[in-house]
């Protein structure tokens, strides 16, 4: 029986914080201008900048294309952007649309270089990655052929030096390259794949028996890491062969 005058008891229940009202994320939207002859696509405002850093720079009111809501990217192209959108709605990387002769199996290796390229200007680490788990698909399924010359140098024109996806190239050529073919093409390789090849080549006999060619297990070793996440270090390691 309750005390009178007595104080009431505490309710010792954490009463649980009322839901959030849903805000839709897909009421603004931007217009993207791609290519020279400015191919219109309209794009939802929150998935461009959830997916991209220089989008989400571009919508600042900071900017001019912020306040016209209006981003021009003149150096892709419409199918190029059309991959990067496909991959921002649904995390699916969808390489037939790049290129005729681009089949979902077997993309092109200089396809997939095409749209590194765009996503390391729109600054997406996450799709960058993603093309690295499809060129080492690829190559498993083909495991004596050698990285097409034109889709290295068409990647080494897009990519920085330290990109992830040139010591996986290298490291993919250096195991599968003849002897004859480097000799054939030696005045068209990267100069960073030939001194690669100039270190391997010194490097003792027992770290060459252990130099194999990377594969689809080994991937997070040349990914980058994504959103603050620290970087994996290994993999074949081929450019980084020590001379004894």
């Amino acid at each position: 029986m309750p005390r009178k005058g007595g104080k009431r008891p505490a309710n010792t229940q954490m009463s649980e914080p009322a839901p959030k009202r849903f805000k839709s994320s897909y009421n603004k939207t931007i217009t993207v201008l791609v290519g020279p002859e400015e191919d219109k696509f309209i794009v939802h405002k929150s998935t461009a900048c959830d997916n991209s850093p220089f989008f989400k720079a571009a919508c600042s009111q900071h900017w001019v294309e912020g306040q016209d809501k209006v981003v021009r990217l003149p150096d892709t192209t419409a199918k190029l952007f059309e991959t990067f959108l496909h991959w921002a709605y649904t995390k699916d990387l969808k390489m037939e649309g790049v290129d005729d002769s681009t089949t979902a199996d077997q993309p092109r290796t200089y396809d997939l270089g095409s749209v590194w390229g765009l996503a390391n200007y729109l600054q997406t680490p996450a799709l960058r990655n993603k093309v690295i788990d499809r060129l080492l698909q690829k190559f498993d399924a083909m495991p004596h052929t050698a990285v097409p010359r034109s889709a290295l140098n068409h990647i080494w024109d897009l990519s920085p030096p330290d990109a992830t996806i040139r010591r996986l190239l290298i490291d993919l050529h250096l195991t599968r390259m003849s002897r004859q073919m480097f000799e054939a093409f030696e005045d068209e390789w990267p100069q960073d794949l030939i001194l690669a090849a100039a270190r391997l080549h010194f490097a003792s006999e027992e770290k060459r028996k252990m130099l194999r060619s990377p594969c689809f297990e080994e991937r997070a070793c040349y990914h980058e890491a994504e959103d603050g996440e620290g970087e994996e270090e290994g993999g074949a390691e081929l450019a980084k062969a020590e001379v004894d």
